[in-house]
């Protein structure tokens, strides 16, 4: 084999999540002739991907590339240390968000060789080029690479883009391939050219580039000559980049008699007379979108234009607007709170903002708030640094590594309770944090795993979550603070172990209760 690629285990990760960053390098490795794999973490788990990689490597694997995010560097950590132990001699590579973010930090960990700070598909090439022909590597000539030389000072080379490939879905694991009949995502294109102050896709410094129409049309078409698929996920972000593309697809759609549905992101200002208006709307429905996703991130047109979102509350309304009358399409809108220039005013406009989407419609659906995560690099960090000289990331990569070490229980998608955020006042804390809690409970249907007292006492609460959205009154969460007490109590230890419990069996009225129909169904919740 030329090249293992590994993507870490992800909180919440599942078969129906591609690992893009290696699918890619993976799909052009494979296209150019190497013989590659990929291991997803996300699949088989920590464990078994570990074990997998030992076996590659007692086989003479010499070439391992990694992704990673800030939040996989105990995993990075994990699996570069029984590398490094079992084959000192192997290549390690490591590439993804953290890398571009924290480059020098990471490459600077004793069991990382090299890492990636942008597109890695050439440099991959050229890295098993040079194992190949010379049996070494020599950095200063690997395009795309990063490493610490003999001097000890931190080096990257230029990037060297390439053109867009087919992806080769093959790659992925029999799991994932099991949903190509419900689910493919394809890309209509790679980068952004917006400048939102918070995005890692700032960081990166990637712009935006777009496949043809025909381009997109010819390869969903052999997906779905292959695998029968019924839905395509435009997993990039600007799919709506061009209205000529658009226009362009739409008339492909229909022209080749096309019949699967499909989801994409869109930008809320891109619903204007002059793009996406009713007409356009009618017709993206005739033709099978049934699912559009937009960045609405804030209630508060002072904090957008903080961001550099590039758009107003107005284009949030209108976008709900049109799509809340076509039921066939579903919107999904993403929030975020507890950016450093957020007061109360501002927390509040962005929960009145849901609470208003909620109402225009079944197929309207906001995602969050999420409390906002920080990383470094781009605009709104430095503005962070310049505001709080004493607010500081990890300094290494060890440093990441204790900050999501797994026995915190930090994971993908949870909030970091304890990370530093200086800008955030004591008494706004708790509600930024769990903020999505609130919106989750009022508006979406309670977790059929939540069984028992623990349900019967949130679906008490319910009703009075669904009161403070309509009221628009947020102030003194005892009821959320409440919710997120049931959620982390345990009811078992109470039925069982308690000696209030125990004291109760004594008494001839508690043998009376075990004979009521209540009592058995509290029995059968305990255990379901």
């Amino acid at each position: 084999m030329d090249m293992l690629l590994v993507n870490p285990k992800h909180g919440g990760g599942h078969e129906g999540i591609f690992p893009w960053g290696v699918l890619s390098v993976g799909s052009y490795l494979k296209q150019a002739g190497y013989d590659v794999q990929i291991i997803d973490a996300s699949i088989h788990g920590i464990e078994a991907t570990l074990q997998q990689i030992e076996q590659h490597l007692h086989g003479g694997l010499n070439l391992i590339g990694l992704a990673s995010m800030s939040l996989d560097a105990p995993f990075i950590k994990r699996a570069t240390d029984r590398i490094k132990t079992l084959a000192p001699h192997c290549t390690v590579v490591v590439g993804g968000p953290h890398a571009a973010l924290c480059p020098e930090s990471t490459v600077r960990y004793k069991h990382i060789d090299y890492v990636v700070p942008n597109e890695g598909e050439i440099t991959a090439q050229r890295l098993i080029e040079a194992l190949r022909h010379a049996g070494r590597i020599d950095p200063a000539q690997i395009p795309g690479l990063a490493w610490i030389d003999e001097q000890d000072h931190y080096r990257c080379n230029p990037t060297e883009y390439v053109g867009f490939y087919d992806i080769d879905y093959e790659l992925l694991d029999p799991k994932v391939k099991a949903t190509y009949g419900q689910e493919v995502q394809v890309l209509s294109g790679r980068g952004c050219s917006f400048k939102c102050t918070f995005c890692y896709n700032v960081v990166s410094g990637q712009k935006w580039k777009g496949r043809s129409a025909k381009d997109i049309l010819d390869e969903i078409q052999r997906i779905i000559e292959r695998y029968q698929t019924r839905r395509i996920f435009f997993r990039d972000e600007l799919f709506f980049h061009s209205k000529g593309r658009v226009l362009e697809f739409l008339d492909l759609y229909t022209s080749r008699n096309c019949n699967f549905e499909w989801i994409a992101s869109v930008r809320a200002t891109d619903f204007r007379d002059t793009f996406v208006d009713e007409a356009l709307m009618s017709r993206m429905e005739q033709c099978g979108c049934r699912f559009l996703r937009i960045g609405a991130e804030s209630g508060s047109d002072e904090i957008l234009k903080d961001i550099k979102k590039g758009i107003k509350v107005e284009n949030v309304r209108r976008t709900t607007e049109i799509i809340a009358k076509h039921p066939k399409v579903k919107l999904l809108a993403g929030f975020m709170i507890g950016l450093p220039t957020e007061q109360r005013k501002d927390y509040y406009a962005t929960l009145d903002l849901i609470a208003w989407m909620s109402r225009q419609g079944e197929n309207i659906q906001a995602k969050g708030p999420y409390a906002y995560r920080i990383y470094p690099g781009g605009e709104l960090f430095d503005e962070i640094v310049h505001e709080n000289p004493q607010f500081a990331l990890p300094v290494n990569f060890e440093g990441w590594v204790e900050r999501y070490d797994v026995k915190r229980g930090i994971s993908a998608g949870e909030y970091d309770k304890d990370a530093p955020q200086p800008w955030l006042r004591d008494q706004d804390r708790f509600l930024v944090q769990n903020a999505f809690r609130l919106r989750q409970l009022a508006f979406e249907k309670l977790d059929p795993q939540i069984t028992g007292l623990r349900r019967l006492l949130l679906l008490g609460l319910i009703l009075l979550f669904r009161l403070r959205f309509r009221l628009g009154w947020y102030r003194a969460l005892w009821d959320l603070q409440l919710a997120e007490w049931i959620y982390r109590f345990d009811f078992n230890h109470l039925l069982t172990n308690s000696s209030l419990f125990r004291g109760l069996e004594r008494l001839p009225l508690y043998h009376q209760f075990k004979r009521t129909a209540l009592f058995g169904w509290l029995k059968r919740q305990r255990h379901a």
